[in-house]
């Protein structure tokens, strides 16, 4: 009994309820646990999403879960199942579902975080329709390993390193999450294929849920006092394991930072080159894909073979009915033997690639509506963004904007995206929030728009409340701006991170509203306290909505270096409102 109660103390493992594993976090009742907890919906409208959170914190564990994805058209919908540790330093292993058009496969997007830094994505489409039944996602964490799998055949595997010099999470609890939200600025075809709320509310199902891990409360671990026994806490992959491994690699896998040099011309990360899973991306035809039951106990066998004579009509996953160009698209793969390097599919954050289509296997899985694609057709190539032009590093911005072609678009749907992307970005302003989903976001989304008009507005009124010189002080104002974008470059540059010119001057643009609001209040009633109070609560204000794109813009840890020349910027601009008379 002594032996049994010591070993029960050393885990927390619970299966299939919600009501005692879970909170519903947020979504103002749009997250729904029914079925007296063994199932749980969480909704998003065009108002708000929703996502709930494990009770409890672990130190590694084996948590399954049973999914199963929003059905039919669910562009710019992410899903969400993950583990993510408190604070600015934090840990996360990530499994991100992207949504896609009707047909269109939905693309998995997975990532490891190691004290907030991340740059470890790959990404993977699916052997089997997500949306028409639950399938099982399992994330297993011990001190040697991270291990995805999707119906008990692991998808990616990755090691501690530490011996390399490369972080590895083991030393901070993490919960569990999971959120059903919209990402349609980025989530679908680097954010060109918006929401379509005409089919809203969107909903995914949870089921099934089972943790099976270390507890972590009040500074210490349950598994302290005694080594569990239970397998994950051990657990590696066999012959068999990595056999499965390899296929979901070889076939499935769509993008692979590993594989990628033009995002690390300095050459791969460490933990690559001693690793088994730099598979290419995108060789998805050069096996007939067998499927792997997940209780196989034998190696998988691939057969090489012409991909043209292996693959049939029924071997593909259904398109988008209307897109010619994803027919031309399969066209020119197959014609090309299906060689796409690295460089061809971007990380989805942000923004996620052109999708390429996935040949899989017959029954069970979704039957091609396509007619048979005819041999002698001409194959007109698909353009793929180069690589580069809008990648992301551990959530940081790398900064180019919009995939948009706006040289063949209506003037008009630029005015709209650009007016959208203005509101958008002065919103994260007017409402900062540091613990926002992705506070880069409006690094990534930089124009130049939003701040000329801020900057032209606070000239103009600085100008108009003095009464003499008024075209020098609507050029201090300008000057003082450009200077202060250029400081707060090489500074983030100097700090280790990532911003260029225009980003900085686009960051401090937008900022620079709650300024503006001051300017005019202080142009209005010329009261030196009242402006001294004002100037100080907006230069506040200003500093503060900076805070979070600068976050992610440095090293957690270098922020306050990377904030100080933004606030001392606005302390000139604040002296400039104060002083102007």
């Amino acid at each position: 009994m002594e032996r049994k109660a010591l070993l029960a103390a050393a885990f927390l493992a619970s299966t299939a309820d919600f009501n005692s594993d879970v909170n519903v976090a947020w979504g103002n009742g749009r997250g729904k646990i029914l079925n007296n907890g063994q199932l749980l919906t969480l909704t998003l409208d065009k108002s708000s999403g929703s996502g709930f959170q494990s009770k409890t914190e672990y130190l590694f564990g084996k948590i399954d879960m049973q999914i199963k994805l929003v059905p039919g058209n669910s562009a710019g919908t992410v899903t969400t199942f993950y583990l993510k540790s408190e604070g600015s330093t934090w840990d996360e292993i990530d499994f991100e579902f992207l949504g896609n058009m009707t047909g269109d496969p939905y693309t998995l997007h997975t990532n490891v975080y190691t004290q907030g830094k991340g740059d470890k994505e790959q990404q993977f489409h699916l052997w089997f329709d997500p949306t028409a039944n639950f399938h099982t996602y399992s994330i297993l964490w011990n001190p040697q390993r991270i291990i995805l799998t999707v119906d008990d055949t692991p998808i990616r595997e990755f090691k501690n390193s530490e011996s390399l010099g490369v972080l590895f999470p083991k030393s901070k609890p993490m919960r569990m999450y999971a959120s059903l939200w919209n990402a349609d600025d980025w989530a679908t075809r680097g954010g060109l294929v918006k929401t379509d709320w005409s089919k809203a509310p969107f909903t995914a199902s949870y089921r099934n849920i089972k943790i099976d891990g270390c507890a972590h409360s009040n500074g210490r671990s349950s598994c302290t006092s005694t080594k569990p026994t239970s397998t994950w806490y051990t657990q590696e992959m066999d012959s068999t394991s990595q056999a499965r491994l390899r296929w979901v690699q070889k076939n499935y896998m769509i993008y692979n930072y590993c594989t990628d040099t033009k995002r690390f011309p300095q050459g791969i990360p460490r933990e690559c080159a001693t690793r088994s899973d730099q598979f290419l991306p995108g060789k998805i035809n050069k096996t007939n894909h067998q499927s792997i039951p997940a209780n196989s106990n034998s190696p998988v066998k691939l057969t090489v073979g012409n991909p043209i004579e292996r693959m049939s009509h029924n071997d593909t996953v259904p398109l988008y009915q209307s897109s010619q160009s994803d027919i031309d698209e399969i066209e020119n793969m197959m014609n090309g033997g299906f060689q796409s390097g690295p460089g061809s599919v971007l990380p989805a954050r942000p923004p996620s690639p052109i999708r390429p289509s996935i040949p899989v296997t017959s029954s069970p899985f979704v039957q091609s509506n396509l007619p048979p694609l005819a041999p002698a057709q001409k194959v007109t190539p698909v353009p793929v963004p180069p690589a580069g032009s809008g990648g992301s590093e551990g959530g940081k911005a790398m900064g180019f904007g919009s995939p948009a072609n706006t040289l063949t678009e209506p003037v008009w749907e630029t005015v709209k995206r650009d007016v959208g992307r203005i509101g958008s970005n002065l919103k994260l302003v007017v409402f900062p929030n540091p613990n926002r989903e992705d506070p880069g976001k409006a690094l990534r989304d930089w124009d130049l728009w939003g701040p000329f008009f801020f900057i032209v507005f606070l000239g103009l009124t600085l100008s108009w409340s003095a009464s003499v010189k008024k075209s020098e002080v609507f050029a201090v104002a300008f000057a003082l701006l450009a200077a202060g974008a250029v400081i707060l470059t090489l500074n983030v540059l100097l700090l280790g991170g990532h911003i260029i010119f225009f980003q900085s001057l686009s960051l401090l643009g937008y900022c620079l509203f709650p300024l503006d609001v001051g300017a005019v209040i202080c142009m209005l009633k010329d009261n030196v306290i009242l402006k001294m109070i004002v100037v100080c609560v907006t230069l506040a204000w200003s500093s503060w909505a900076a805070y979070p794109f600068m976050s992610a813009a440095v090293n957690p840890r270098r922020k306050a270096l990377a904030l100080y020349p933004v606030f001392l910027m606005y302390v000139s601009v604040g002296f400039l409102i104060i002083a102007i008379d």
